[in-house]
Formats: structure tokens, sequence, C-alpha cells
């Protein structure tokens, strides 16, 4: 991210406008269609699966610590793995700077 920050310089400020609007979508569905027939069985039907929900919660999360902590930044990161087991390969590169390798 650090060799695009010239280029996109405002991708900072949309990520946290981005979590933060996407965050008020059903509420504001909700005041809109509320009195649609049909809105309320649909909006029920819309139940999460629990991997959703996982990703909802990031969300909220995001959400809050950018509006009431601190604004949300990029950062550059490669792991080679998966959710169990991974190895950060930005980590494992960093220590090699300045060395010789053979």
């Amino acid at each position: 991210m650090k060799e695009s920050e010239n280029v996109f310089p405002e991708f900072n400020y949309y990520l946290n406008a981005f979590i933060s609007s996407s965050r008020s979508v059903l509420w504001i569905m909700n005041a809109e269609y509320n009195k649609i027939e049909g809105w309320h069985k649909w909006y029920a039907d819309k139940e999460p699966d629990e991997l959703t929900k996982i990703m909802l919660k990031g969300i909220v999360d995001a959400r809050n610590r950018s509006l009431k902590k601190e604004p949300l930044y990029a950062n550059k990161y490669i792991t080679l793995g998966d959710d169990q087991c991974y190895t950060d390969l930005m980590e494992i590169l960093e220590s090699l700077v300045g060395r010789e390798l053979i």
C-alpha cells in the first residue's frame, strides 16, 4: 500500500466512509420500506448464516473503531496458509532487509 499511497491518497478516507455507511444500509432500508407489503417477510427471510454473522460483526467492530477510537488505515501484509495456520511473509521478508542472501 505504501507505494500506492501517492496514487490513491484518499483510499483510507473512502475506506472509513464505506465501513461507516455500510453499517447503515439495513436501517435506512427498514425506514424506507417498512410500510411496503412483503417487506417484513423479506427481511425476516434474510437471517444470515454463521460466516455472514462473523463478517457483519467485523464490520460493526471496524465501524465502532473508525468512529469512536481512530480511523482505519489500510495495511500491507502477505500470508501463506489459512485461518488456522499461516505464516506472515512480510515479517519474514522484512527480517531479510539489509542482509546478504546466498
